[in-house]
């Protein structure tokens, strides 16, 4: 029986380390810790820019407590649903949009192909040089060149139509047809935005839930933790058994799952709101 009671006592020793280690990073740390660390010399100083990096690095909220979620500000949902246009996909849609704008543009302008004009010029100067002789074998007549010399210039200038029957029937419904490009665009962009708003809408209100739950949920694991520590002396001074033990630290496992499924659901939904967002929440 002695055996048995000293066996128990060893779990129990091993089960109180391990609860003692999973508290230290579950409770939230002093302020000292909290505190940055000053650069070392030669060192570059922390970045006052959260907003040169949009989403932040999940290793970076590994060590976060629930005062820290606590004390970060969340924007309005209003200026995360106003930011959330400067992403790279709203950015895509807008480029189709003035593309196919440019090409409504073009068809429009298409009809001027049927006229063309044309023009020539021509300037110069026409020289020729003649003899005259006598052809009288008994008095010929002298020889005398003759040069003369003018100048001139030529131009025209004309025009020409040209207007296939199918193109200039059918020049409507091209137009239409680029015309309702251009709304189909513009319906992808507000399709998207709403799309992109219901998400954002989404992970807000997750932020917001877990926000008002981690808090209660971390006090309630430090109450598992120092309830477990009193059921542990307890134990040790025989005034409860091994099944009270047990149970106690199931209590404490289950309190700890789920703060940390709670701060998984936060991190996630912080994350994908500051992707969706184009914005920084998260500058610790």
């Amino acid at each position: 029986m002695k055996l048995t009671v000293s066996f128990v006592t060893l779990l129990a020793f091993a089960a109180g380390a391990y609860a003692q280690q999973t508290s230290n990073s579950l409770l939230p740390q002093p302020a000292l810790q909290e505190l940055s660390p000053a650069p070392l010399p030669g060192q570059a100083p922390p970045n006052d820019n959260p907003m040169q990096e949009i989403a932040s690095d999940p290793s970076d909220m590994a060590h976060m407590t629930a005062e820290d979620y606590l004390a970060m500000e969340l924007p309005p949902l209003g200026v995360l649903i106003d930011n959330s246009r400067q992403t790279a996909q709203m950015q895509y849609y807008n480029t189709a949009i003035d593309e196919a704008k440019t090409d409504l543009k073009t068809e429009r302008r298409n009809w001027l192909k049927y006229f063309r004009a044309t023009g020539n010029y021509q300037y110069g100067q026409m020289n020729w040089l003649s003899t005259l002789s006598g052809s009288d074998a008994t008095d010929p007549l002298p020889v005398v060149p003759t040069y003369q010399g003018k100048e001139q210039s030529y131009w025209n200038v004309g025009g020409v139509v040209s207007i296939p029957l199918n193109d200039l029937f059918d020049r409507r419904n091209r137009v239409k047809n680029k015309k309702l490009a251009v709304e189909a665009a513009e319906q992808n962009v507000e399709r998207w935005q709403d799309e992109l708003s219901l998400k954002i809408i989404d992970a807000y209100t997750t932020v917001l839930q877990n926000l008002s739950m981690i808090k209660t949920q971390a006090e309630a694991v430090t109450l598992a933790i120092a309830q477990y520590k009193i059921t542990e002396a307890d134990f040790m001074n025989g005034k409860i058994d091994a099944v009270t033990l047990s149970r106690q630290k199931n209590i404490q496992s289950a309190t700890v799952r789920e703060y940390e499924q709670t701060r998984a659901s936060l991190n996630n939904a912080l994350l994908r709101l500051e992707i969706m967002s184009h914005t920084k929440i998260i500058t610790k």
